[in-house]
């Protein structure tokens, strides 16, 4: 059952953002960058049961894709990480990746608070010291 992909699905049609869903490799190469790519990019972890509600404020600029799993991994690509915040507050709790398509960061929301992201300048640094 892919009740994460119909609950995100649901979730950008009721807000009347559009989605365009990625390819299963696509998706593959969002997540072989945020789990190999660990040597060239900073790599910060913090605690925040509210950070996703920071998406909308991070540093982030352009097109920014969402990746999550239920039965499989399923992905989107969004105009903004506004959209993702707002298609977030409309489901349920499950993990998830924010990738931006040119791979200069990622970050990985786990159903913990605890947010991973990876980076490659200092876009992330003033988000990341004020929760610290």
């Amino acid at each position: 059952m892919e009740y994460v992909k119909e609950e995100v699905e649901n979730a950008f049609r009721l807000i009347g953002a559009e989605a365009i869903p990625l390819s299963d490799d696509q998706i593959r190469d969002y997540l072989d960058f945020h789990n190999k790519n660990l040597m060239s990019y900073k790599i910060e972890k913090i605690y925040s049961p509210n950070f996703w509600q920071e998406l909308s404020n991070l540093p982030v600029v352009g097109k920014s894709s969402l990746i999550a799993c239920d039965v499989r991994f399923h992905g989107w690509l969004f105009d903004s990480a506004t959209d993702i915040k707002r298609v977030i507050s409309e489901c349920v709790g499950f993990p998830f990746y924010v990738v931006q398509p040119e791979m200069k960061y990622s970050m990985y929301f786990d159903d913990h608070d605890c947010v991973e992201i990876h980076y490659d300048d200092d876009l992330f640094k003033d988000i990341i010291l004020s929760y610290r």
